[in-house]
């Protein structure tokens, strides 16, 4: 009896032993769900994933370590702002969180909808996705998502424990790092891909009020917790013309929600030119590593300090 116990029990374990052995190498998302709850949040889509690194901006921080800032940036078409990414925001931050620190970053394309959307009647590419269905846990495997969002195969988790991927999401810190071939003409290869991609889709998406207006909600919620800073990331020369001809005013929006929110405004889009970026939108790690910790300086600068 015991042994057949034993035996029925083995491949429960086995396979939890494989979900256990993920550590951010097979799935860019799934190990923002297993760090439980925040104090300080990165908040952004894939600009932001790729290219803020928390330990470079809180070295230029008084007891930076000790803020426990979180990069929980996603891509667009999940963390877009809208009531998805604001419901899993709230449910990342720690509720008695008086003192944190929260970087919004910003840009035109977390602000889209499809052309055809009706603002009152919104379908959120965002809805049918793990933001919109799995619960932060403070343990590994989150089952729910492993379960239901997991993409890869299974034996993919033990492929790149032997075989580490180019991508790998960091569990301590939430950034996704990215080690990718630059030599100059890949790196030209895919930023005239993603050119010619942003050509093709501009005519497909829109501006939206509604995520405007949930983009000031986050930032009203977080201000609850801490000091909120409102960033505008770079891309490439190539790609930040495409921001503008999604929004022409677009700083100037940024400029007025920071206003009308008493909080700070650092855009980075004139400096676009001075960076390095793997595919033209997401900065390189070097780059990254700059103006993360450049980020970091403007912040201590700034920061009322308690």
């Amino acid at each position: 009896m015991t042994k057949c116990l034993v035996f029925a029990c083995f491949p429960v374990v086995s396979a939890l032993g494989v979900l256990y052995l993920e550590d951010g190498n097979a799935d860019a998302f799934g190990m923002r769900f297993t760090t439980g709850k925040k104090t300080s949040l990165i908040i952004g889509n894939s600009r932001a994933a790729q290219g803020l690194i928390p330990e470079e901006i809180v070295k230029q921080l008084p007891k930076g370590d000790e803020l426990g800032l979180y990069n929980y940036a996603f891509a667009v078409g999940y963390s877009s702002y809208g009531p998805v990414y604001y419901q899993s925001i709230k449910d990342k931050v720690e509720a008695r969180t008086k003192n944190g620190l929260f970087i919004v970053t910003v840009d035109p394309w977390s602000l889209v909808v499809e052309s055809e959307a009706h603002e009152d009647t919104i379908i959120l590419p965002e809805q049918p996705t793990p933001l919109a269905d799995v619960n932060n846990q403070s343990y590994k495997p989150n089952l729910s998502y492993m379960l239901n969002w997991f993409e890869p195969s299974y034996y993919e988790i033990i492929h790149r424990v032997l075989r580490p991927a180019n991508e790998r999401l960091h569990r301590d810190s939430g950034w996704l790092e990215l080690v990718l071939p630059m030599d100059s003409s890949t790196v030209n290869y895919r930023i005239s891909e993603k050119v010619r991609q942003f050509e093709e889709g501009l005519h497909g998406v829109r501006f939206s009020n509604s995520r405007l207006e949930y983009l000031d909600k986050t930032i009203k919620y977080l201000k609850n917790h801490g000091q909120v800073f409102l960033v505008y990331l770079p891309a490439h020369p190539q790609i930040m013309k495409y921001d503008q001809m999604i929004m022409p005013n677009f700083n100037k929006s940024m400029k007025k929600l920071a206003e009308n929110n008493r909080i700070l405004y650092k855009d980075y889009s004139n400096q676009a030119g001075e960076f390095v970026y793997t595919d033209g939108i997401h900065l390189y790690q070097s780059s990254g590593r700059l103006l993360s910790a450049d980020l970091g300086s403007w912040i201590n600068d700034n920061i009322i300090h308690k």
